[in-house]
């Protein structure tokens, strides 16, 4: 089997690459960073147009016909909505979440619209004409400051238990699920914490992917048992053992070789308890 891997040089990219290969697998990898170490990890590598460029798909197209892999797993949240657009421009799998998903997750605001009243979200205001902040016992127009910019939200400070999970999903339906405590992060990608048990998160879980049918894999982020983000592709930092390895079974999956009701029954296979530890690579 051939896969062919974006943005390859991920910080998880090195244990993700080194797993498939020892699933046999033949991994491609790309990267818009010439210098990437996933060239060296990957079986074949190209530089590659960044994901939101126009050159982005043509190029990819060109390594594809090159390559022939048997399908593409993109690893950048830039990617995603590109790759959503352009599913049927090519004859193989893409593990992507259809448009509107796909780009619901990659606008916090319409996200955050479309959840309110149905999960725990945070408090949050959005306008077109900016922001006035004002001090609560100012008089005289002192302290008064404004926010020009439409392009931003403001939303509640969340504190309390940050919780990632790795979700397999299928048109909705919630097939797979790893919480893990985030203790420690580099560059937004959780790098110390626990495999946990949280009843309470993975109910969320199912209720968005009823509003939001999801499918493949994506990454939930929570803090106090509020939804703080979604991202529509896999987790920078993931959880191998002999039992579970959840992007295997996600491609899987997408070429037909397993069945969604098969994936339900891996859930007592995720490691609870297990400690995580990622460390920077320099090859």
């Amino acid at each position: 089997m051939k896969i062919l891997l974006t943005a390859a040089g991920f910080q998880g990219g090195y244990s993700l690459v080194k797993e498939l290969q020892n699933k046999g697998i033949y991994v491609i990898g790309t990267d818009m960073n010439g210098n990437s170490a996933s060239q060296k990890y990957c079986d074949n590598f190209y530089k590659i147009a960044e994901g939101k460029s126009n050159d982005f798909i043509p190029q990819l197209q060109i390594i594809v016909n090159a390559e022939k892999p048997d399908i593409i797993l993109p690893a950048s949240s830039d990617e995603i909505e590109k790759l959503s657009h352009a599913w049927n421009l090519f004859n193989i799998p893409i593990m992507v979440s259809p448009l509107k998903e796909s780009l619901l997750c990659l606008n916090k605001v319409l996200l955050y619209q479309t959840l309110r009243n149905k999960i725990d979200i945070p408090a949050f205001i959005w306008s077109q004409k900016g922001y006035m902040i004002k001090p609560a016992d100012g008089k005289g127009g002192k302290g008064i400051q404004e926010i020009p910019l439409n392009s931003i939200y403001i939303m509640e400070k969340l504190e309390g238990e940050e919780i990632d999970v790795d979700v397999l999903s299928w048109k909705g339906e919630l097939l797979l699920a790893c919480c893990k405590i985030r203790e420690k992060a580099y560059g937004g990608t959780l790098i110390q914490g626990e495999i946990v048990e949280r009843p309470y998160i993975i109910e969320q879980v199912k209720k968005i992917l009823k509003v939001v049918p999801l499918s493949y894999l994506s990454v939930f982020q929570f803090i106090d048992g509020k939804l703080l983000e979604i991202n529509p592709r896999i987790a920078g930092s993931m959880i191998y053992t002999d039992n579970f390895n959840l992007p295997y079974l996600a491609i899987k999956l997408a070429l037909g070789q397993i069945k969604p009701k098969d994936i339900k029954n891996e859930q007592n296979n995720v490691p609870i308890g297990q400690r995580i530890y990622k460390t920077m690579i320099n090859l």
